[in-house]
């Protein structure tokens, strides 16, 4: 019963000492009298605090872009066609977009998206809607005739991505 009594006491005696250190008088002066005892400028203070909130909103923003930039590029693998119809030695097979290399024939029906970058070698009433790459609203016919040098206005090639009407 002492000892409880001894540490009850010594409990009491330093929440009291607690709390004659929180009313010395550094604790109960005036912001003046603050600024003048660190020697600082209250200017200074809200330029700090102004630039600490600058970097705190420059850093949500960036991410907010970043999570939005994101869901934009998830968004675009979802237009990309998974598989193509490709000719190779004289049978048609459905491929992998990825495994479809040079050399082999891909054949692209109305409403399909062009797989990979083609070069027309037959084409019958063949067009194709470049809008997402050149923003034109025609769609373009395509030929398998050489037409330019130039490969954006050449009319035997046709772009990944794009749609055939």
């Amino acid at each position: 019963m002492k000892i409880l009594n001894t540490r009850r006491r010594q409990k009491v005696k330093d929440l009291e000492e607690l709390k004659e250190e929180l009313q010395l008088d550094e604790h109960a002066i005036t912001l003046e009298e603050l600024y003048e005892r660190l020697q600082t400028d209250p200017v200074m203070l809200i330029v700090g605090t102004v630039l600490i909130i600058a970097v705190v909103l420059t850093g949500l923003f960036q991410y907010y872009q970043e999570s939005r930039s994101s869901q934009v590029m998830e968004s675009f693998k979802k237009l990309v066609p998974a598989q193509a119809c490709v000719i190779r030695d004289g049978m048609k097979h459905m491929v992998d977009v990825s495994e479809v290399c040079m050399g082999d024939i891909v054949e692209v029906n109305i409403g399909n998206r062009v797989p990979v970058d083609l070069r027309i070698i037959s084409a019958a009433r063949f067009k194709v809607d470049n809008s997402s790459l050149t923003g034109e609203s025609k769609p373009q016919s395509r030929y398998n005739e050489i037409s330019t040098d130039n490969p954006i206005e050449a009319r035997n090639l046709a772009f990944f991505s794009s749609n055939v009407v």
